[in-house]
């Protein structure tokens, strides 16, 4: 009876924590601000109904890619998501076909659609869990802890080029992971096969070098169907992956018909591309301004700065449990799996998805900036081997009291990173945990400026507005003039009709000083000559986290060119 009263407390309190959680998404999603990534996405979009082509405007001559682009640049980036996110547009009544918009609505119809799929990867990881270990309880929890990483919630809001790739990639793993699990019938091989199609559709149809990740995890997904102990009982679902992935490969070479005329330079160049994208920059993490060729430590630095503490512990304890579950697993000599063994092989496919490309990115010194943002992916396979260790603490435990104090660790570890959430909405990917904090001059908060919608709500209506994009604290080999032009900027534009919205101490302009907008950039004051008159900010374990600045500036700062 008390085993009973436990799960069903346990159960109503997840489900609270993924409600609360699901509707910080998705209210996020329409609110906040546009990327510095989405006009750019938005100009492909329309480039490809018209030539094509998935390129900006800029890249296009005649209809045609210039002759002096870069083989990578011409094959590194795909439509599905631009395509995708149109389509919602259209149906929402928002976008005419093959005319994608900048507009205030047409953003929020896209933000909709990412926060959807972000939504989505934390089901794929809900199910599999549910399937790997036999618990929906376990599953509900692996859904919710998705959704309890702040940086999974925050970028799916916005991120239309890095959270649909990181999805695509989670719905493969998933697909892969429930086709281990041997089940009578064709239900489940039919969601395998619709998985592998959607995820290959949205991965290698987004950043086309996640080819490479996924055809080696097609490889060690093989080898474990090999040393299966029930494989006969898996064919149906190889079978239906098999041909999910093929079908999304096909989709995606239709999709990019001009690239995929020539296949090998259309793989390989996005690969090499991938490796050694030309970007110059600095990233402020822990306090240093990093180059674009980073060293070793800054991708460990920036994922377990980001992960709740929690749900990080569970994850390496989870990592722990899937190594001993497969070395039983091996080892048995049944025809069928045993309830506590099925579960260990697939957490293998969740480990290779979390380390072995950023491995290999660290190691062979490929070019990475902007925090976490380009390895997202990360992050729902980090959910799903805690997950693993969630059920290892659910069956483990059997003991009344032992069983309600893991019951309660995993809730807490929902909890607290749940309501830090709500106190960042919408910016919950600025979230640093307790040992990394602080965050205003240590990391970067928000150098993609979504901020910029609520700060001009900020600035009274109908004054002329300055934006101060640039950071002046560089590295000396990229510092940059001081520029401040007038707010003509595509991420403000958008939401001009919002402008004074909410104006607390409004200053008149008779004192001759003029209204900035500021973007908070590696860990950039504001200019000299420029005062704070209000600034976009959240709180954090009680720091006021700074996003962006409203700035009186005197009339020289912004007259300089």
């Amino acid at each position: 009876m008390r085993v009973r009263v436990v799960t069903l407390s346990a159960g109503a309190a997840v489900s609270i924590a993924f409600a609360a959680l699901v509707a910080q998404l998705l209210l996020g999603a329409t609110q906040i601000g546009v990327s510095t990534d989405e006009p750019l996405h938005v100009s492909r979009t329309a480039q490809w109904f018209d030539t094509g082509w998935y390129l900006p405007e800029r890249h296009l001559a005649d209809g045609q890619p210039v002759t002096d682009i870069d083989a990578g640049r011409l094959h590194a980036y795909g439509a599905a998501y631009g395509i995708y996110g149109h389509t919602v547009a259209v149906g929402a009544g928002i976008e005419q076909w093959g005319r994608p918009e900048r507009t205030a609505t047409a953003y929020t119809a896209r933000g909709v659609a990412v926060a959807a799929l972000g939504l989505g990867a934390a089901a794929a990881v809900g199910y599999a869990l549910t399937v790997a270990t036999g618990r929906k309880l376990v599953g509900l929890w692996g859904a919710a802890s998705v959704l309890a990483l702040p940086l999974w919630t925050g970028y799916s809001m916005f991120a239309v080029k890095d959270v649909p790739a990181a999805a695509g990639w989670t719905f493969v793993t998933a697909a892969l992971v429930v086709a281990l699990v041997a089940k009578p019938g064709w239900g489940r091989p039919v969601l395998v096969g619709l998985l592998s199609l959607i995820g290959v559709w949205f991965s290698f149809g987004v950043r086309t070098a996640l080819w490479v990740p996924i055809a080696t995890m097609v490889v060690a997904f093989g080898l474990l169907v090999v040393l299966h102990p029930a494989r006969r009982q898996l064919v149906p679902a190889v079978v239906a992956s098999g041909t999910g992935l093929i079908a999304g490969v096909a989709a995606v070479a239709l999709l990019h018909y001009r690239n995929a005329v020539t296949p090998a330079q259309w793989l390989w160049s996005s690969v090499r591309t991938s490796g050694d994208f030309h970007w110059t920059g600095t990233t402020l993490t822990a306090g240093r301004l990093v180059a674009e060729k980073p060293p070793w430590w800054y991708l460990p630095a920036w994922a377990t700065s980001s992960l709740p503490m929690l749900l990080g512990l569970l994850a390496v304890a989870g990592v722990v449990v899937a190594v001993i579950a497969v070395i039983r697993q091996v080892r048995s000599a049944r025809p069928g799996l045993a309830t506590h063994q099925r579960d260990g092989a697939g957490a293998i496919l969740w480990a290779q998805q979390a380390l072995l490309l950023p491995f290999i990115a660290t190691v062979g010194g490929a070019t990475m900036y902007a925090g976490l943002r380009q390895h997202l992916y990360i992050l729902p396979a980090v959910a799903a081997l805690a997950g693993y260790a969630a059920h290892w603490l659910t069956v483990a435990a059997r003991r009344p009291p032992v069983r309600a104090a893991g019951a309660a660790l995993l809730i807490l570890a929902l909890a607290v990173p749940t309501w830090e959430q709500a106190r960042l909405f919408p910016y919950q990917f600025v979230y640093k945990n307790p040992v990394a904090a602080p965050v205003n001059d240590r990391w970067e908060t928000d150098m993609h400026w979504v901020s910029a919608r609520e700060g001009i709500r900020r600035v009274p209506a109908g004054a002329d507005v300055w934006c101060y994009t640039r950071s002046t604290r560089d590295l000396p080999k990229d510092s940059r003039p001081l520029e401040i032009p007038l707010c003509e900027h595509r991420q403000v534009t958008p939401f001009a009709a919002e402008q004074g919205d909410n104006v607390a101490d409004a200053a008149g302009d008779a004192d001759g000083l003029r209204w900035v907008l500021g973007r908070k950039y590696r860990g950039s004051p504001p200019p000299q000559g420029c005062v704070e008159h209000d600034s976009v900010t959240r709180q954090l374990r009680g720091e006021e986290v700074i996003l962006s600045y409203v700035l009186r500036c005197a009339p020289h700062v912004v007259d300089r060119r």
